[in-house]
């Protein structure tokens, strides 16, 4: 499937050059619920989240205490995301419990948000950096694991062989119907993300391997 244009040209939608020289050192916080004793060599899917929820918990180090802590959920994720910080929960090549369906063979990544938000609010003053940092995270996955930067849907998922590549948890929740969330929703700017991430995959900043 082909990657979706950018939006039009304006200062806010495209930070030029990269909104930080550098991936940010990123803490580990381990999730208190995950598939322990599973070891895997390969990922095929990055899975978009959003928070939703309190939103005392929109920070990606709250966000991740939450699920470190003693009344964490029955779920987790890989990271947490928020405008300037991300916090790893559980290693890429162990699973984590965020996408029914996606969950032995996909990366989760859980942004500060929640699925009711527009494109504008998604695209706003705050949502602008969380994506462009966002977008540097997993164009350092995309490489580590070979994932190619295209968008799959429900159709790809249930495709054999399964098309790989970067996913929300609406589209496996449609695809497998082992869950009922649909986050990010329908505002989230997948088109502009999927640019971020192409960008920061062919012209790397400092920081992505």
């Amino acid at each position: 499937m082909p990657l979706p244009n950018d939006p039009p040209q304006s200062p806010l939608l495209q930070p030029e050059p990269p909104l930080r020289p550098a991936l940010p050192r990123i803490p580990f916080v381990e999730c208190r619920n995950w598939q322990r004793g599973a070891l895997r060599h390969k990922v095929d899917l990055i899975v978009l989240h959003c928070m939703e929820g309190d939103e005392a918990l929109y920070r990606a180090e709250r966000c991740a205490a939450w699920m470190a802590g003693e009344n964490a959920p029955k779920s987790s994720a890989h990271y947490f995301v928020d405008g300037d910080s991300i916090v790893q929960g559980v290693h890429d090549e162990c699973i984590a419990w965020h996408a029914p369906g996606a969950n032995n063979n996909g990366i989760g990544i859980e942004h500060a948000g929640k699925a009711k938000q527009t494109r504008e609010e998604w695209l706003d003053t705050n949502g602008v950096p969380m994506f462009d940092l966002s977008a540097q995270l997993t164009a350092s996955l995309c490489l580590k694991w070979q994932i190619p930067v295209v968008y799959v849907n429900a159709e790809d998922l249930l495709a054999k062989p399964q098309l790989r590549g970067i996913t929300t948890h609406n589209e496996v929740t449609k695809a497998f119907k082992r869950s009922t969330h649909t986050d990010p929703g329908k505002g989230f700017p997948i088109d502009w993300y999927l640019a971020r991430v192409l960008k920061y995959v062919v012209q790397p900043p400092a920081g992505i391997v």
